[in-house]
C-alpha cells in the first residue's frame, strides 16, 4: 500500500485522524494490512486542537517519511491555503486532496 503526495484539510474542531493504516480487529480470514509505505503528505488543521493525529500506522513492516503537519494559522495558510482548491467529487485534480469539513 502507497500512501503519498496528499494534502489532508480538517476544518473541524473534533478528533480527526488524516492517515489510517491497520487496525486490530480482523473478521474472519482478513489479512492484516502491512508494509505500507506513507509520505510526502501534508495535514492541514487551522482549528489549533491538541486531539488530532495526521499519520497513524499500526501495520507492520511499513515507512513513513517527510509527512508534515501544521496547525494554527499555518495550518489555513502556504501549504495549507485553500485557494484553488478543488473539492473532491468535483473534477479535476480532486482525487489528489480530501477535505474534511461540515459541509
Amino acid at each position: 500500500m502507497l500512501i503519498k503526495d496528499d494534502r489532508i484539510i480538517n476544518t473541524q474542531l473534533a478528533f480527526q485522524t488524516g492517515i489510517s493504516v491497520g487496525h486490530m480487529e480482523y473478521a474472519g480470514c482478513d489479512v492484516p494490512d502491512g508494509n505500507a509505505i506513507v509520505r510526502n503528505n501534508i495535514g492541514c488543521y487551522p482549528m489549533s486542537w491538541h486531539q488530532r493525529t495526521h499519520v497513524r500506522v499500526i501495520a507492520p513492516n511499513s515507512t513513513l517519511s517527510k509527512n508534515l503537519s501544521y496547525s494554527g494559522a499555518a495550518g489555513s495558510t502556504g501549504a495549507c491555503a485553500l485557494a484553488g482548491f478543488v473539492r473532491a467529487g468535483a473534477g479535476g485534480d480532486a482525487a489528489r486532496f480530501s477535505l474534511f469539513d461540515s459541509g
